[in-house]
């Protein structure tokens, strides 16, 4: 509820969800805010609610987010400026598509479409995954669980199963989806 809110710093703790529509609504929507929410957890849509700021620069690259309206896309002052050069793909390169930086800032550095077989399912990514790379996951879970006397854990549910391994008791995985890549194990 500060309405001089002008900057928050919270990316890279492990926040989960989607970002509430009532985020930011007691800032003032004319000032200058830099936001971020970088490399959390954070799933779905970014609010529409945030369209009402004039000058935005929010940080959103390595979470879930898999809807950016393109409402957003015609926000000249956001990002330092950049949405006018480059649109949505500022805020967050689309999906299937990868930047180092996980949006489009400079010229020579643009989104680059992900290579067949390869894939990034959502917006700001920073890198795209191989396919194949699940199935590589799925054995060295399987070795571990086989290591580690698997069959005697108190807590194994869907272990070895036909289920994805994100489902998996204890696997932490990068999505929501069963083509989310493993980031933790909590055993």
């Amino acid at each position: 509820s500060n309405p001089n809110l002008t900057g928050v710093s919270i990316g890279g703790n492990n926040l989960e969800g989607p970002i509430p529509p009532d985020f930011l609504k007691d800032v003032d929507h004319n000032m200058d805010i830099k936001i971020d929410l970088s490399f959390n957890m954070l799933t779905g849509a970014v609010p529409l609610t945030l369209d009402d700021f004039t000058k935005l620069d929010i940080n959103l690259v390595g979470n879930g987010i898999d809807e950016l309206d393109d409402i957003f896309c015609d926000n000249a002052e956001w990002m330092a400026g950049a949405v006018q050069n480059y649109g949505c793909k500022a805020i967050l390169c689309p999906k299937n598509t990868y930047n180092s930086r996980g949006r489009q800032i400079e010229d020579t550095r643009v989104c680059k479409d992900c290579d067949p077989g390869d894939d990034a399912p959502f917006m700001g990514s920073l890198t795209c995954r191989s396919q194949g790379l699940l199935v590589e996951e799925k054995i060295i879970l399987t070795q571990i669980y086989d290591a580690l006397n698997g069959t005697n854990w108190v807590k194994q549910r869907k272990w070895n199963s036909d289920d994805p391994i994100c489902t998996w008791f204890g696997v932490g995985c990068d999505g929501d989806d069963e083509n989310s890549g493993v980031t933790s194990l909590q055993l």
